[in-house]
């Protein structure tokens, strides 16, 4: 599981009403960072997360989840997760 903005631009997400503009931006513009790092290192908005799930064209489902401030997350089927930090940060 990746997150660029090579994947995000090409295509890779397929169809979902449930992924909000601001998660895509964030895809298009993110950097993975461990989770201690994403969990200790930057600032957010608390109680301000907005989740949701995408389907991949290979039929994958992924869910996400957005923090104001450029934070976020993908989470594989698996429970796998890539913690997301915006590139300004």
């Amino acid at each position: 599981m990746t997150a660029t903005s090579q994947h995000a631009a090409s295509g890779v997400i397929g169809r979902s009403d449930d992924v909000c503009p601001d998660f895509i931006a964030l895809l298009r513009c993110a950097r993975i960072v461990d989770e201690h790092r994403w969990s200790n290192e930057y600032s957010h908005v608390a109680l301000r997360d907005r989740h949701g799930r995408l389907r991949l064209q290979d039929g994958r489902e992924l869910r996400w989840m957005l923090r104001p401030g450029g934070l976020g997350y993908l989470e594989s089927e698996q429970g796998e997760r890539r913690f997301l930090v915006h590139c300004r940060h």
